[in-house]
């Protein structure tokens, strides 16, 4: 993680309280502003509709709480219970909850495996510099 060229992904599950995930304090002793740090928030079907929960890791997801240069985004990952859907039908189920309810006000290009898929790319391509590596 101290190679200046690495990017760090930040990955964080709704399931437990975010203050208290290792990788949030570890990613700022090697990147302090989070120049080479994405956030990446997985499960958020688990968060109840309406909650004030749901709502703080909204403003998580927008960066307001915990800043990081390359920005937030949220994927639906595999339940306990979906081990047996496959790639297309856990996307599906996460273009559903990304259009509906308080996830449904998420920009598009923060959401959803298909839109990481692209922003990593974009990142691995360029570097987070925004340079071509």
């Amino acid at each position: 993680m101290s190679n200046k060229r690495t990017i760090i992904l930040a990955l964080i599950s709704a399931k437990n309280d975010y203050a208290k995930q290792v990788i949030l304090e570890r990613y700022r002793h090697v990147d302090l502003k989070g120049s080479r740090t994405p956030g990446i928030i997985t499960k958020p079907d688990v968060l109840r509709l309406g909650s004030e929960n749901e709502k703080t890791w909204l403003d998580l997801a927008r960066n307001n709480n915990v800043y990081f240069e390359l920005r937030w985004h949220v994927v639906k990952d595999h339940a306990d219970d979906e081990m047996t859907l496959s790639f297309e039908e856990r996307n599906t189920k996460g273009r559903i909850i990304f259009s509906t309810g308080s996830h449904g006000d998420l920009p598009s290009h923060m959401a959803g495996v298909d839109a990481f898929r692209g922003r990593l790319t974009k990142l691995l391509y360029t570097g987070s510099s925004g340079r071509t590596a």
